[in-house]
């Protein structure tokens, strides 16, 4: 995949729309797309909140949504972009946002794709971290765990139930 001179907006439209399509998202649907998801939080502090503390505000570059599942955040980069620690706080901030509330954040600079648990640290090990050669294979390999049916899998949220159980083990 030649990259040479490539921008963010390059790296949108060659490598994450058709990723994301193998992948079987499409806006509008029950595996939809959300594209650059303005995000406001009201006050952002440590420890007490002033009037004085100001908004914060991003756009996240896709939020992909399974209904009645989960859903994960992708960000993408220029290929000259690191995937370095803001790069991967944006992604995870993004994804934890109460408006998104999402399991993974993902981060793709045309050259690598790292998977974050939106669980884990800046700092710690990526789920998932792959060198990029093209979209189909980049698909293929991460179909297990971002495919709509991984998200309904790993992500679907606990029944909670507080019924007597009918006998050990069992719900109620």
């Amino acid at each position: 995949m030649r990259l040479e001179g490539a921008n963010e907006t390059d790296v949108r439209a060659e490598i994450a729309e058709p990723l994301l399509a193998v992948l079987g998202y499409r806006r509008g649907t029950s595996n939809d797309i959300s594209r650059e998801l303005s995000l406001t939080y009201a006050r952002q502090s440590l420890g007490r909140k002033k009037p004085s503390d100001p908004p914060l505000r991003g756009r996240a570059d896709f939020v992909l949504s399974v209904l009645g599942a989960g859903r994960w955040v992708l960000e993408t980069k220029a290929p000259h972009e690191p995937i370095d620690v803001d790069a991967i706080e944006q992604a995870i901030t993004y994804a934890r946002h109460p408006e998104v509330s999402a399991a993974y954040a993902a981060i793709l600079n045309g050259v690598r794709f790292t998977v974050h648990h939106t669980s884990q640290t800046s700092a710690e090990k990526p789920l998932v971290d792959l060198t990029i050669s093209d979209s189909a294979s980049l698909a293929k390999q991460l179909a297990g765990l971002l495919s709509p049916d991984a998200v309904r899998r790993d992500c679907t949220p606990p029944i909670v139930d507080l019924g007597n159980p009918l006998a050990e083990g069992l719900r109620s």
